[in-house]
Protein backbone atom coordinates (compact mmCIF):
# COMPACT_ATOMS: atom_id res chain seq x y z
CA UNK A 1 0.00 0.00 0.00
CA UNK A 2 3.09 2.28 1.03
CA UNK A 3 3.58 2.26 -3.10
CA UNK A 4 0.38 2.17 -4.46
CA UNK A 5 -0.09 4.34 -7.63
CA UNK A 6 -3.59 5.60 -9.62
CA UNK A 7 -4.86 3.39 -11.65
CA UNK A 8 -7.66 4.78 -14.31
CA UNK A 9 -10.18 2.92 -16.53
CA UNK A 10 -13.57 3.55 -18.41
CA UNK A 11 -16.10 2.08 -16.68
CA UNK A 12 -18.58 2.49 -20.10
CA UNK A 13 -17.50 2.03 -23.44
CA UNK A 14 -19.28 2.38 -26.01
CA UNK A 15 -16.59 0.71 -28.71
CA UNK A 16 -13.45 1.01 -30.97
CA UNK A 17 -12.82 3.37 -33.71
CA UNK A 18 -10.42 1.10 -36.68
CA UNK A 19 -6.59 1.85 -35.43
CA UNK A 20 -4.24 4.19 -37.09
CA UNK A 21 -6.95 6.78 -37.16
CA UNK A 22 -4.46 10.17 -36.09
CA UNK A 23 -6.63 11.94 -33.20
CA UNK A 24 -7.20 16.21 -32.82
CA UNK A 25 -8.13 17.72 -30.30
CA UNK A 26 -9.73 21.59 -30.22
CA UNK A 27 -10.20 23.38 -27.25
CA UNK A 28 -12.89 25.50 -26.72
CA UNK A 29 -14.02 27.66 -23.76
CA UNK A 30 -16.49 24.58 -22.57
CA UNK A 31 -15.25 21.24 -24.47
CA UNK A 32 -12.21 19.46 -25.77
CA UNK A 33 -13.60 18.26 -29.27
CA UNK A 34 -11.25 15.09 -29.41
CA UNK A 35 -11.73 13.59 -33.54
CA UNK A 36 -10.29 11.95 -36.55
CA UNK A 37 -7.80 14.57 -38.42
CA UNK A 38 -9.71 14.22 -41.51
CA UNK A 39 -12.39 15.54 -40.34
CA UNK A 40 -10.85 18.85 -39.01
CA UNK A 41 -13.62 21.17 -40.44
CA UNK A 42 -16.60 19.16 -39.52
CA UNK A 43 -15.19 19.40 -35.99
CA UNK A 44 -14.60 23.08 -35.81
CA UNK A 45 -18.28 23.39 -36.95
CA UNK A 46 -19.46 20.79 -33.81
CA UNK A 47 -16.51 22.81 -31.65
CA UNK A 48 -18.55 26.12 -32.86
CA UNK A 49 -22.39 24.65 -32.55
CA UNK A 50 -21.72 23.33 -28.92
CA UNK A 51 -19.96 26.73 -27.88
CA UNK A 52 -23.05 29.11 -29.34
CA UNK A 53 -25.89 26.95 -28.20
CA UNK A 54 -24.58 26.18 -24.40
CA UNK A 55 -25.94 29.19 -22.52
CA UNK A 56 -29.46 28.37 -23.98
CA UNK A 57 -28.93 24.84 -23.37
CA UNK A 58 -27.76 24.93 -19.64
CA UNK A 59 -30.05 28.57 -18.58
CA UNK A 60 -33.38 26.64 -17.85
CA UNK A 61 -31.64 24.03 -15.28
CA UNK A 62 -29.39 26.82 -13.94
CA UNK A 63 -26.81 23.99 -14.86
CA UNK A 64 -22.95 24.97 -15.01
CA UNK A 65 -20.92 22.03 -16.46
CA UNK A 66 -17.45 21.60 -16.13
CA UNK A 67 -15.29 21.50 -19.25
CA UNK A 68 -16.13 18.07 -20.96
CA UNK A 69 -14.61 16.21 -23.71
CA UNK A 70 -16.35 15.36 -26.65
CA UNK A 71 -15.33 12.36 -28.72
CA UNK A 72 -16.42 12.56 -32.63
CA UNK A 73 -16.75 9.10 -34.37
CA UNK A 74 -17.31 9.93 -38.37
CA UNK A 75 -16.91 6.15 -39.31
CA UNK A 76 -20.27 4.69 -38.00
CA UNK A 77 -23.37 5.09 -39.61
CA UNK A 78 -25.34 4.33 -36.59
CA UNK A 79 -26.39 7.89 -36.19
CA UNK A 80 -26.59 8.93 -32.48
CA UNK A 81 -24.87 10.18 -29.55
CA UNK A 82 -24.82 9.75 -25.66
CA UNK A 83 -23.91 10.98 -22.71
CA UNK A 84 -22.05 8.94 -19.87
CA UNK A 85 -20.36 9.43 -17.04
CA UNK A 86 -17.11 7.68 -15.36
CA UNK A 87 -15.09 8.99 -17.14
CA UNK A 88 -17.34 12.04 -18.26
CA UNK A 89 -17.86 12.91 -21.94
CA UNK A 90 -20.02 13.51 -24.40
CA UNK A 91 -19.87 10.96 -27.54
CA UNK A 92 -21.43 11.76 -31.30
CA UNK A 93 -21.45 9.67 -34.20
CA UNK A 94 -21.20 12.13 -36.80
CA UNK A 95 -23.39 10.42 -39.81
CA UNK A 96 -26.81 12.16 -40.65
CA UNK A 97 -29.83 9.82 -40.36
CA UNK A 98 -30.94 8.28 -44.17
CA UNK A 99 -34.14 9.01 -43.33
CA UNK A 100 -37.09 10.00 -40.27
CA UNK A 101 -38.20 13.27 -39.47
CA UNK A 102 -35.39 16.03 -39.03
CA UNK A 103 -35.81 19.11 -41.23
CA UNK A 104 -32.84 20.38 -39.99
CA UNK A 105 -29.17 19.68 -39.91
CA UNK A 106 -27.82 16.59 -38.00
CA UNK A 107 -25.29 18.32 -36.27
CA UNK A 108 -27.45 20.87 -34.58
CA UNK A 109 -30.06 18.02 -34.07
CA UNK A 110 -26.90 16.17 -32.24
CA UNK A 111 -26.01 19.49 -30.40
CA UNK A 112 -28.74 20.33 -28.54
CA UNK A 113 -30.10 17.16 -27.74
CA UNK A 114 -27.26 15.90 -25.71
CA UNK A 115 -26.04 19.41 -24.41
CA UNK A 116 -28.98 19.09 -22.72
CA UNK A 117 -28.37 15.57 -21.32
CA UNK A 118 -24.74 17.25 -19.79
CA UNK A 119 -27.15 19.93 -18.58
CA UNK A 120 -28.76 17.18 -16.51
CA UNK A 121 -26.21 14.81 -15.36
CA UNK A 122 -24.53 18.04 -14.11
CA UNK A 123 -27.22 19.25 -11.89
CA UNK A 124 -26.54 15.15 -9.92
CA UNK A 125 -23.36 17.03 -9.09
CA UNK A 126 -24.35 19.17 -6.04
CA UNK A 127 -26.01 17.88 -2.72
CA UNK A 128 -25.22 14.77 -0.94
CA UNK A 129 -23.72 13.51 -4.77
CA UNK A 130 -20.71 16.08 -4.00
CA UNK A 131 -19.30 14.65 -1.31
CA UNK A 132 -20.03 11.10 -2.63
CA UNK A 133 -18.05 11.86 -5.52
CA UNK A 134 -15.14 12.01 -3.04
CA UNK A 135 -15.46 8.46 -2.58
CA UNK A 136 -16.98 6.87 -6.07
CA UNK A 137 -15.78 9.87 -8.39
CA UNK A 138 -17.87 10.19 -11.17
CA UNK A 139 -19.85 7.22 -10.84
CA UNK A 140 -21.75 9.55 -7.97
CA UNK A 141 -23.85 11.59 -10.33
CA UNK A 142 -24.40 8.52 -12.41
CA UNK A 143 -26.05 6.57 -9.82
CA UNK A 144 -27.87 9.00 -8.58
CA UNK A 145 -29.41 9.94 -11.81
CA UNK A 146 -30.19 5.89 -12.04
CA UNK A 147 -32.41 6.17 -8.50
CA UNK A 148 -33.74 9.25 -8.62
CA UNK A 149 -34.84 10.41 -12.00
CA UNK A 150 -36.61 8.38 -15.05
CA UNK A 151 -34.93 7.53 -18.38
CA UNK A 152 -37.98 9.00 -19.79
CA UNK A 153 -38.30 12.08 -17.98
CA UNK A 154 -34.75 12.93 -19.26
CA UNK A 155 -35.05 12.65 -22.65
CA UNK A 156 -38.36 14.05 -22.82
CA UNK A 157 -36.50 16.83 -21.80
CA UNK A 158 -33.93 16.61 -23.71
CA UNK A 159 -36.73 16.07 -26.88
CA UNK A 160 -38.35 19.55 -25.15
CA UNK A 161 -35.08 21.20 -25.48
CA UNK A 162 -34.32 20.55 -29.48
CA UNK A 163 -37.68 21.59 -30.13
CA UNK A 164 -37.69 25.15 -28.26
CA UNK A 165 -34.13 25.89 -29.38
CA UNK A 166 -34.77 24.93 -33.32
CA UNK A 167 -37.24 25.51 -36.05
CA UNK A 168 -36.76 21.77 -36.11
CA UNK A 169 -37.17 18.98 -33.18
CA UNK A 170 -39.37 15.79 -32.58
CA UNK A 171 -41.67 17.51 -30.84
CA UNK A 172 -42.90 19.25 -34.24
CA UNK A 173 -43.32 15.89 -36.30
CA UNK A 174 -46.59 15.26 -35.75
CA UNK A 175 -45.78 11.22 -36.26
CA UNK A 176 -43.73 11.01 -32.37
CA UNK A 177 -47.29 11.43 -30.89
CA UNK A 178 -48.79 9.76 -32.83
CA UNK A 179 -49.64 6.47 -31.18
CA UNK A 180 -50.81 8.33 -28.53
CA UNK A 181 -53.63 10.05 -29.83
CA UNK A 182 -54.53 6.85 -31.43
CA UNK A 183 -55.14 5.27 -27.89
CA UNK A 184 -56.26 8.22 -26.23
CA UNK A 185 -59.29 8.86 -28.52
CA UNK A 186 -59.79 4.93 -28.58
CA UNK A 187 -59.87 4.95 -24.99
CA UNK A 188 -56.67 3.41 -24.22
CA UNK A 189 -55.28 4.56 -21.10
CA UNK A 190 -53.15 2.49 -19.63
CA UNK A 191 -51.51 3.50 -15.79
CA UNK A 192 -47.99 5.04 -15.35
CA UNK A 193 -46.27 1.46 -15.13
CA UNK A 194 -47.33 -0.02 -18.18
CA UNK A 195 -46.69 3.21 -20.37
CA UNK A 196 -43.12 3.36 -18.65
CA UNK A 197 -42.42 -0.13 -18.85
CA UNK A 198 -43.72 -1.42 -21.36
CA UNK A 199 -45.58 -4.55 -22.52
CA UNK A 200 -45.33 -8.25 -23.64
CA UNK A 201 -48.61 -7.84 -25.53
CA UNK A 202 -49.48 -4.48 -26.00
CA UNK A 203 -46.95 -1.84 -27.95
CA UNK A 204 -45.71 0.96 -25.86
CA UNK A 205 -43.74 3.63 -27.50
CA UNK A 206 -40.44 4.95 -26.33
CA UNK A 207 -39.05 6.74 -23.63
CA UNK A 208 -38.67 9.83 -26.04
CA UNK A 209 -42.28 10.13 -27.07
CA UNK A 210 -43.68 9.64 -23.43
CA UNK A 211 -41.28 11.78 -21.78
CA UNK A 212 -42.20 14.39 -24.17
CA UNK A 213 -45.97 14.12 -23.93
CA UNK A 214 -45.68 14.40 -20.08
CA UNK A 215 -42.91 17.27 -20.27
CA UNK A 216 -44.58 19.54 -22.95
CA UNK A 217 -48.13 19.23 -21.14
CA UNK A 218 -46.33 19.57 -17.42
CA UNK A 219 -45.09 23.02 -19.37
CA UNK A 220 -48.23 24.26 -21.32
CA UNK A 221 -50.64 23.83 -18.34
CA UNK A 222 -48.17 25.34 -15.58
CA UNK A 223 -46.17 27.80 -17.10
CA UNK A 224 -43.17 26.70 -15.56
CA UNK A 225 -40.82 26.33 -18.34
CA UNK A 226 -37.81 25.80 -15.78
CA UNK A 227 -39.96 22.44 -14.96
CA UNK A 228 -36.70 20.10 -15.43
CA UNK A 229 -34.73 22.38 -13.03
CA UNK A 230 -36.84 22.70 -10.61
CA UNK A 231 -37.30 18.75 -10.98
CA UNK A 232 -34.35 17.88 -10.85
CA UNK A 233 -32.95 20.22 -7.43
CA UNK A 234 -35.93 19.04 -5.41
CA UNK A 235 -35.09 15.46 -6.02
CA UNK A 236 -31.31 16.03 -4.96
CA UNK A 237 -32.34 18.13 -2.13
CA UNK A 238 -34.67 15.21 -1.20
CA UNK A 239 -32.85 12.26 -1.78
CA UNK A 240 -33.43 10.52 1.94
CA UNK A 241 -37.38 11.15 1.26
CA UNK A 242 -38.50 7.45 0.08
CA UNK A 243 -41.36 9.92 -1.43
CA UNK A 244 -38.74 12.36 -2.70
CA UNK A 245 -40.06 11.72 -6.38
CA UNK A 246 -43.78 12.85 -5.57
CA UNK A 247 -42.46 15.45 -3.12
CA UNK A 248 -40.21 16.48 -6.55
CA UNK A 249 -43.46 16.25 -8.61
CA UNK A 250 -45.88 18.11 -6.61
CA UNK A 251 -43.59 20.96 -5.86
CA UNK A 252 -42.47 21.55 -9.64
CA UNK A 253 -45.59 21.26 -10.74
CA UNK A 254 -48.20 21.14 -8.41
CA UNK A 255 -49.47 17.36 -8.77
CA UNK A 256 -47.27 14.24 -7.87
CA UNK A 257 -46.64 11.50 -10.86
CA UNK A 258 -49.87 9.72 -11.57
CA UNK A 259 -51.79 13.09 -11.77
CA UNK A 260 -49.61 14.53 -13.91
CA UNK A 261 -50.31 11.64 -16.18
CA UNK A 262 -54.28 11.81 -15.59
CA UNK A 263 -53.91 15.26 -16.87
CA UNK A 264 -51.41 15.03 -19.87
CA UNK A 265 -54.19 12.61 -21.14
CA UNK A 266 -57.52 14.71 -20.22
CA UNK A 267 -55.88 17.77 -21.80
CA UNK A 268 -54.20 16.00 -24.93
CA UNK A 269 -57.53 13.83 -25.49
CA UNK A 270 -59.53 17.13 -25.35
CA UNK A 271 -57.09 18.67 -27.85
CA UNK A 272 -57.22 16.04 -30.25
CA UNK A 273 -60.82 15.90 -30.24
CA UNK A 274 -61.29 19.59 -31.26
CA UNK A 275 -58.16 19.47 -34.06
CA UNK A 276 -60.03 16.33 -35.18
CA UNK A 277 -63.62 18.40 -35.42
CA UNK A 278 -61.91 20.84 -37.67
CA UNK A 279 -60.19 19.21 -39.72
CA UNK A 280 -63.12 16.24 -40.62
CA UNK A 281 -64.21 14.90 -42.90
CA UNK A 282 -61.20 12.36 -43.37
CA UNK A 283 -59.95 10.60 -46.30
CA UNK A 284 -62.10 6.82 -46.58
CA UNK A 285 -59.71 3.91 -45.84
CA UNK A 286 -59.76 0.38 -46.35
CA UNK A 287 -57.71 -2.32 -44.70
CA UNK A 288 -56.00 -4.74 -46.90
CA UNK A 289 -54.09 -6.93 -44.38
CA UNK A 290 -56.14 -9.51 -41.48
CA UNK A 291 -57.14 -6.82 -38.43
CA UNK A 292 -55.04 -9.07 -35.65
CA UNK A 293 -54.74 -8.89 -31.81
CA UNK A 294 -51.03 -8.27 -31.62
CA UNK A 295 -49.70 -4.89 -32.81
CA UNK A 296 -48.26 -5.11 -35.92
CA UNK A 297 -46.76 -2.24 -38.52
CA UNK A 298 -47.11 -2.76 -42.43
CA UNK A 299 -44.42 -0.05 -43.57
CA UNK A 300 -42.68 0.80 -47.21
CA UNK A 301 -45.48 -0.63 -49.81
CA UNK A 302 -44.56 -1.68 -52.59
CA UNK A 303 -47.83 -2.74 -54.98
CA UNK A 304 -46.44 -4.54 -57.88
CA UNK A 305 -49.25 -6.47 -59.58
CA UNK A 306 -52.98 -6.14 -58.55
CA UNK A 307 -52.78 -9.26 -56.30
CA UNK A 308 -49.80 -8.69 -54.85
CA UNK A 309 -48.11 -5.82 -52.21
CA UNK A 310 -44.87 -6.12 -50.26
CA UNK A 311 -44.40 -4.36 -47.68
CA UNK A 312 -41.66 -4.56 -44.41
CA UNK A 313 -43.51 -6.04 -41.58
CA UNK A 314 -42.87 -5.49 -38.07
CA UNK A 315 -44.32 -7.51 -34.45
CA UNK A 316 -43.39 -8.22 -31.32
CA UNK A 317 -42.65 -11.93 -32.11
CA UNK A 318 -40.15 -12.08 -35.03
CA UNK A 319 -37.70 -10.11 -36.52
CA UNK A 320 -38.18 -7.05 -38.96
CA UNK A 321 -38.77 -8.90 -42.29
CA UNK A 322 -39.89 -8.05 -46.31
CA UNK A 323 -43.79 -9.80 -46.59
CA UNK A 324 -45.60 -10.24 -49.59
CA UNK A 325 -49.69 -9.75 -49.00
CA UNK A 326 -51.81 -11.12 -51.43
CA UNK A 327 -55.56 -10.46 -52.32
CA UNK A 328 -56.91 -12.65 -49.50
CA UNK A 329 -54.88 -10.15 -46.52
CA UNK A 330 -52.55 -13.14 -45.84
CA UNK A 331 -49.01 -12.34 -45.84
CA UNK A 332 -45.41 -14.63 -46.54
CA UNK A 333 -42.37 -13.94 -45.08
CA UNK A 334 -39.72 -13.51 -48.19
CA UNK A 335 -36.67 -12.70 -46.19
CA UNK A 336 -35.74 -11.07 -43.02
CA UNK A 337 -34.15 -7.72 -42.72
CA UNK A 338 -31.35 -5.96 -41.07
CA UNK A 339 -31.27 -2.22 -40.02
CA UNK A 340 -32.72 -0.92 -42.99
CA UNK A 341 -31.48 2.86 -43.85
CA UNK A 342 -33.94 3.47 -46.92
CA UNK A 343 -37.41 2.76 -48.30
CA UNK A 344 -37.28 -0.32 -50.32
CA UNK A 345 -37.73 0.68 -54.05
CA UNK A 346 -38.55 -2.19 -57.16
CA UNK A 347 -37.04 -2.34 -60.44
CA UNK A 348 -37.20 -5.36 -62.85
CA UNK A 349 -38.69 -8.14 -60.84
CA UNK A 350 -35.96 -7.51 -57.82
CA UNK A 351 -36.61 -4.73 -54.59
CA UNK A 352 -33.47 -2.88 -53.62
CA UNK A 353 -32.91 -0.89 -50.18
CA UNK A 354 -29.88 -0.18 -48.09
CA UNK A 355 -29.06 -1.99 -45.25
CA UNK A 356 -26.43 -1.31 -41.79
CA UNK A 357 -23.62 -3.72 -41.94
CA UNK A 358 -20.94 -3.74 -38.76
CA UNK A 359 -17.59 -4.25 -39.10
CA UNK A 360 -16.24 -7.38 -38.26
CA UNK A 361 -13.24 -6.13 -35.78
CA UNK A 362 -14.48 -2.28 -34.80
CA UNK A 363 -17.29 -1.33 -33.39
CA UNK A 364 -16.89 2.60 -34.42
CA UNK A 365 -17.18 1.40 -37.77
CA UNK A 366 -20.04 0.36 -40.05
CA UNK A 367 -21.24 0.52 -43.43
CA UNK A 368 -24.16 1.34 -45.35
CA UNK A 369 -24.28 -0.90 -48.69
CA UNK A 370 -27.05 -1.65 -51.08
CA UNK A 371 -28.85 -5.23 -50.84
CA UNK A 372 -31.02 -6.65 -53.39
CA UNK A 373 -33.53 -9.52 -53.35
CA UNK A 374 -34.89 -11.10 -56.31
CA UNK A 375 -38.64 -12.25 -56.06
CA UNK A 376 -38.72 -14.67 -58.74
CA UNK A 377 -35.85 -17.14 -56.67
CA UNK A 378 -36.12 -15.74 -53.39
CA UNK A 379 -32.35 -14.88 -52.81
CA UNK A 380 -30.69 -11.94 -51.19
CA UNK A 381 -27.77 -10.36 -52.26
CA UNK A 382 -25.30 -7.36 -51.20
CA UNK A 383 -23.91 -5.13 -54.06
CA UNK A 384 -21.70 -3.02 -52.39
CA UNK A 385 -18.95 -3.69 -50.15
CA UNK A 386 -17.70 -1.05 -47.19
CA UNK A 387 -19.41 1.96 -48.60
CA UNK A 388 -22.07 4.67 -46.96
CA UNK A 389 -24.63 4.33 -49.90
CA UNK A 390 -28.13 5.06 -48.93
CA UNK A 391 -31.54 5.99 -51.21
CA UNK A 392 -31.23 3.64 -54.03
CA UNK A 393 -33.44 4.48 -57.04
CA UNK A 394 -33.42 3.85 -59.97
CA UNK A 395 -34.39 5.51 -63.82
CA UNK A 396 -37.56 5.00 -65.43
CA UNK A 397 -36.02 2.36 -67.93
CA UNK A 398 -34.13 0.74 -65.09
CA UNK A 399 -30.71 1.25 -66.53
CA UNK A 400 -28.92 3.47 -63.86
CA UNK A 401 -29.17 3.46 -60.19
CA UNK A 402 -28.33 6.63 -57.99
CA UNK A 403 -27.66 6.71 -54.49
CA UNK A 404 -26.80 8.97 -52.01
CA UNK A 405 -22.90 8.85 -50.37
CA UNK A 406 -22.33 10.44 -46.93
CA UNK A 407 -18.78 11.44 -46.84
CA UNK A 408 -16.56 10.69 -43.54
CA UNK A 409 -15.23 13.92 -43.01
CA UNK A 410 -19.04 16.06 -43.56
CA UNK A 411 -21.26 16.48 -46.71
CA UNK A 412 -22.87 14.10 -49.46
CA UNK A 413 -22.92 13.41 -52.67
CA UNK A 414 -25.44 11.83 -55.56
CA UNK A 415 -23.96 9.31 -56.95
CA UNK A 416 -24.80 7.43 -60.55
CA UNK A 417 -24.16 3.79 -61.04
CA UNK A 418 -24.78 1.34 -64.49
CA UNK A 419 -27.21 -1.10 -62.95
CA UNK A 420 -25.27 -3.90 -65.17
CA UNK A 421 -21.64 -3.90 -63.45
CA UNK A 422 -22.73 -0.82 -60.43
CA UNK A 423 -19.63 1.61 -62.00
CA UNK A 424 -19.77 4.78 -60.68
CA UNK A 425 -20.81 7.48 -63.82
CA UNK A 426 -20.46 10.42 -62.08
CA UNK A 427 -21.10 12.44 -58.83
CA UNK A 428 -22.55 15.69 -57.78
CA UNK A 429 -22.08 17.20 -54.89
CA UNK A 430 -25.18 18.27 -52.97
CA UNK A 431 -26.33 21.82 -53.62
CA UNK A 432 -25.74 24.26 -50.46
CA UNK A 433 -23.12 21.96 -48.78
CA UNK A 434 -26.69 20.01 -48.05
CA UNK A 435 -27.51 16.65 -46.73
CA UNK A 436 -29.23 14.42 -49.77
CA UNK A 437 -32.14 12.68 -48.74
CA UNK A 438 -34.60 10.60 -50.79
CA UNK A 439 -34.08 11.03 -54.68
CA UNK A 440 -36.83 10.26 -57.63
CA UNK A 441 -36.24 10.50 -61.82
CA UNK A 442 -39.03 12.42 -63.19
CA UNK A 443 -39.08 13.37 -67.22
CA UNK A 444 -35.51 12.79 -67.61
CA UNK A 445 -34.34 14.73 -64.17
CA UNK A 446 -33.39 13.89 -60.99
CA UNK A 447 -35.41 15.10 -58.03
CA UNK A 448 -34.23 15.10 -54.67
CA UNK A 449 -35.01 16.47 -50.86
CA UNK A 450 -31.73 18.04 -49.52
CA UNK A 451 -31.74 19.62 -45.95
CA UNK A 452 -29.74 22.39 -45.57
CA UNK A 453 -29.16 25.55 -43.18
CA UNK A 454 -32.68 27.09 -43.94
CA UNK A 455 -34.34 23.56 -43.86
CA UNK A 456 -35.82 20.67 -45.81
CA UNK A 457 -36.36 21.42 -49.56
CA UNK A 458 -36.30 19.98 -52.95
CA UNK A 459 -33.67 20.19 -56.00
CA UNK A 460 -33.48 19.33 -59.08
CA UNK A 461 -30.40 18.23 -61.38
CA UNK A 462 -30.32 18.12 -64.57
CA UNK A 463 -27.53 15.20 -65.20
CA UNK A 464 -25.96 16.96 -68.49
CA UNK A 465 -25.77 20.36 -67.34
CA UNK A 466 -24.62 18.92 -64.02
CA UNK A 467 -26.55 22.00 -62.41
CA UNK A 468 -28.97 22.02 -59.65
CA UNK A 469 -32.03 23.93 -58.90
CA UNK A 470 -34.30 25.20 -56.24
CA UNK A 471 -37.64 23.51 -56.55
CA UNK A 472 -39.44 23.78 -53.67
CA UNK A 473 -37.79 26.43 -51.32
CA UNK A 474 -36.32 25.20 -48.11
CA UNK A 475 -39.29 25.28 -45.06
CA UNK A 476 -39.40 23.19 -41.56
CA UNK A 477 -41.06 20.66 -42.45
CA UNK A 478 -40.33 17.04 -43.14
CA UNK A 479 -40.74 15.14 -47.06
CA UNK A 480 -40.07 11.90 -47.04
CA UNK A 481 -40.66 8.61 -49.41
CA UNK A 482 -40.32 10.38 -52.71
CA UNK A 483 -42.34 8.07 -55.28
CA UNK A 484 -42.96 9.03 -59.25
CA UNK A 485 -46.98 8.88 -60.09
CA UNK A 486 -46.52 9.76 -64.21
CA UNK A 487 -44.71 13.32 -64.58
CA UNK A 488 -45.24 13.73 -61.07
CA UNK A 489 -44.23 13.01 -57.55
CA UNK A 490 -46.15 12.09 -54.65
CA UNK A 491 -44.39 12.19 -51.30
CA UNK A 492 -45.42 11.86 -47.39
CA UNK A 493 -45.12 15.77 -45.41
CA UNK A 494 -46.70 17.62 -42.52
CA UNK A 495 -46.96 20.23 -44.28
CA UNK A 496 -50.32 21.31 -42.65
CA UNK A 497 -49.48 19.76 -39.31
CA UNK A 498 -50.29 15.90 -40.01
CA UNK A 499 -49.01 13.50 -42.01
CA UNK A 500 -50.40 13.27 -45.47
CA UNK A 501 -49.62 13.05 -48.97
CA UNK A 502 -49.17 15.17 -51.55
CA UNK A 503 -48.98 15.27 -55.03
CA UNK A 504 -46.41 17.78 -57.24
CA UNK A 505 -46.38 18.50 -60.74
CA UNK A 506 -42.72 19.94 -61.39
CA UNK A 507 -43.28 21.63 -64.84
CA UNK A 508 -46.08 23.38 -63.68
CA UNK A 509 -45.24 23.77 -59.57
CA UNK A 510 -48.12 23.01 -58.70
CA UNK A 511 -48.99 21.17 -55.12
CA UNK A 512 -52.20 18.99 -54.04
CA UNK A 513 -52.94 17.27 -51.14
CA UNK A 514 -54.20 13.89 -51.56
CA UNK A 515 -55.48 12.74 -48.34
CA UNK A 516 -56.67 14.44 -44.94
CA UNK A 517 -56.06 11.29 -42.93
CA UNK A 518 -57.03 11.44 -38.98
CA UNK A 519 -53.95 9.77 -37.85
CA UNK A 520 -50.97 9.69 -40.51
CA UNK A 521 -50.31 8.59 -44.30
CA UNK A 522 -47.09 7.60 -44.50
CA UNK A 523 -44.93 5.00 -46.75
CA UNK A 524 -46.55 5.52 -50.13
CA UNK A 525 -45.61 3.89 -52.97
Amino acid sequence: MLFAGKSQAQFYSTGSDPAGLKWMEIKTKRYNVIYPAEIDSLARRYAFLLEKTADAVNRPLGAKPRRLPVVLHPYNVLSNGLVTWAPRRMELITNPPSTGSYSQNWEKQLVLHESRHVAQMTMFERGIFRPAMWLLGEQAPGIGAGLYINKWALEGDAVASETELSFSGRGRDPGHLVYYKAAFLDGDYRNRQRWAFGSYRQYTPDDYSLGYLLHSTIRFRTGNYHFMGDLTRTLVDNWINPAGSSVSFRKSSGLNLDDNIRESIKLMSAYWRREDSVRAPFTPLESVTYRTRDYVTYKSVIPVSADSVYAVKADMNEAKCLVRVDESGRDVTLTFVGFMGSEPVYSRGKIYWSEMIPSLRWEHESFSDIIEFDLSTGTTKRLTRHQNYSNPAFTPDGDTLFVVEYHRAGGSSLVLMERSNLMRKVSYPAPGKGQIRESVSVGGKIYSTVITEKGMGIYCLDPLAAEWERVIPEQHQNIERLSVMGDAMIFSSDLEGTNDIYHFEPESGQLRRLTTSKLSAVSLY
